[in-house]
């Protein structure tokens, strides 16, 4: 089109008239692309500045989980807290070339985000040990990985529950942002695999830690189908930390609401009656009356883990997050405090709840089709659920109190 535009300039006369036309318009034009060759070149020097520190700040995460005693080293969410950032951050400061080096106690690989996918892949893995939790509460199961079960928002991620009618440990892929597979080191040179999932702000959702039974080839596998080396972002402790604040309670009729707790049947049916009449588990206890609510001191906690263990029964117990909860039946036989952290262990199970979160424990009194069933909830400075213990079990000791 130029061309033509060239050609039909045949005169002087044709020459003036073409200025003229391209006068008004021509240094607007010209700004206009200086103006995005500068942007363009800001952008550039900013991505490239952004990058240098992203660099130096991983450099540092990995520079200082080294130099940690490896004890620590070993129990990574541990380590992640006492450096101030979240686990996903430490993962995602070993993972890419920079970290596969020999002498790395960790080395990581990023995970396409075909959640779905890695889902339906981890049968293959065999008998594995499965970890789920929050800021203040990790369950762990050990058996073999499940298929992926018929709910597309959910996959089994925990041997079936002895109980029927509890749940399994499950983990909804929905919710993961970010996942990786991990290869990390003893000081013995001895090392063990795991695949992890992360929510958007770099808090584990869930984790899948192969065992002496399961089968490596099936990780290898997984790595090879599904690694990337695109960066993950997004997993600062700055946003995991941002300030929540205590929930108002609103005005609501006491009478309908006593009616719906006369109406339900776990401590689920409560957290799903909480979060629609928009009231904080404080406030759903306080409005339905000491008959089916009382508040429990802290150190109920630890003698009703002590009496599960003693008298070896089981429980339900479940953990909430910000994306859902989890569920298992659990056997524990021995309870042992190890600082500000109680640790209940059992031949399949273990949990650890750490007692800095827990700010307050509720016992309900929930109807059921076998009558009045307790359940002890958990909750943290907020007045949010961690963690909720129920059964039958819980139901048998409450009398002896």
């Amino acid at each position: 089109m130029t061309s033509m535009l060239y050609d039909a300039v045949t005169t002087e006369e044709d020459c003036q008239l073409l200025q003229h036309r391209i006068a008004p318009i021509w240094p607007a034009a010209l700004e206009s692309s200086r103006k995005q060759q500068r942007n363009s070149s800001r952008n550039q020097v900013r991505r490239s500045r952004d990058q240098k520190q992203l660099s130096e700040r991983l450099s540092r995460i990995r520079a200082a989980y080294a130099g940690l005693p490896l004890p620590l080293q070993h129990r990574r969410y541990e380590a992640a807290r006492y450096m101030g950032i979240t686990e996903g951050e430490l993962i995602a400061a070993h993972a890419g070339p920079a970290s596969l080096r020999d002498g790395d106690p960790i080395k990581a690989h990023r995970l396409r985000p075909q959640w779905r996918r890695i889902a339906d892949a981890l049968p293959v893995l065999g008998t594995v040990r499965t970890i789920v939790g929050n800021a203040w509460c990790r369950l762990e199961s050990t058996g073999a990985a499940d298929k992926a079960m018929s709910n597309p928002q959910s996959v089994a991620l925990a041997p079936p529950p002895v109980d029927r009618r509890t749940r399994d440990a499950r983990a909804q892929p929905r919710a993961w942002s970010h996942g990786f597979a991990i290869e990390q080191r003893d000081a013995a040179g001895a090392s063990w695999q795991s695949l992890q999932f992360f929510d958007p702000l770099g808090l584990s959702v869930a984790e899948v830690v192969l065992t002496e039974g399961s089968h490596v080839r099936g990780f290898h596998e997984i790595v090879r189908r599904f690694s990337t080396s695109e960066p993950a972002t997004g997993l600062s402790a700055a946003a995991a930390n941002q300030p929540r604040h205590h929930r108002i309670d609103p005005v609501i009729d006491e009478a309908a609401f006593r009616a719906a707790w006369s109406a339900m049947r776990s401590v689920n049916d409560l957290m799903r009656l909480r979060a629609c009449s928009r009231l904080s588990f404080a406030g759903a206890c306080r409005l339905a009356g000491p008959e089916f609510a009382r508040e429990l001191p802290g150190s109920a906690v630890l003698r009703l883990l002590e009496a599960l263990a003693h008298l070896k029964l089981g429980m339900a117990v479940h953990v909430y997050g910000r994306t859902g909860y989890q569920s298992r039946r659990c056997e524990f036989n021995g309870v042992r405090v190890d600082g500000d952290v109680v640790r209940a262990e059992g031949p399949q199970h273990g949990l650890s709840l750490y007692l800095a979160g827990m700010h307050h424990v509720w016992l309900v009194v929930l109807p059921s089709n076998d009558g009045l069933r307790h359940s002890m909830v958990l909750l943290d400075k907020l007045a949010e659920p961690v963690v909720a213990f129920s059964g039958s079990a819980l139901t048998h000791i409450m009398k002896g109190w």
